[in-house]
């Protein structure tokens, strides 16, 4: 299971922009094995935690209407693992108190129209910018 998550985060993290439409599925499949998961080490917690860092910032977020279902994911992972392997998984729960600002900071999201639309509207303009450069 190390392994499947070490392969997966590398190719979340540095695959090409077309392996994006698998990012659900390949945390599917990671979301049906963690309650299995009976130890995991140090680097697979990390790079759980790396990934919910990375997709729990607003811009990214916002940035697509479908974006918090990585979120969704994430989050059953660590529920499964806390609910069914707690004991194997120190390292994990580690992880996890260390990084609690993540958690904060996604219970503190913006709401408000402008703070939500902020993050579309540079996505846009960039996309602009790249039409008119190309």
């Amino acid at each position: 299971a190390d392994l499947l998550i070490l392969v997966f985060h590398k190719i979340i993290t540095c695959g090409h922009h077309r392996l994006q439409p698998l990012f659900d599925c390949i945390l599917t499949i990671i979301v049906n094995i963690s309650p299995y998961l009976k130890q995991m080490c140090m680097v697979s917690a990390s790079k759980l935690m790396h990934l919910l860092e990375a997709f729990s910032t607003p811009w990214f977020l916002f940035a697509n209407h479908t974006n918090y279902h990585l979120v969704f994911f994430l989050l059953e992972i660590f529920n499964n693992i806390i609910q069914y392997q707690f004991d194997g998984n120190a390292h994990l729960m580690y992880s996890i108190i260390r990084k609690r600002h993540v958690f904060h900071q996604l219970s503190n999201l913006p709401e408000d129209p402008t703070s939500v639309s902020r993050p579309s509207r540079k996505r846009t303009d960039q996309e602009s910018e790249q039409q008119i450069f190309s």
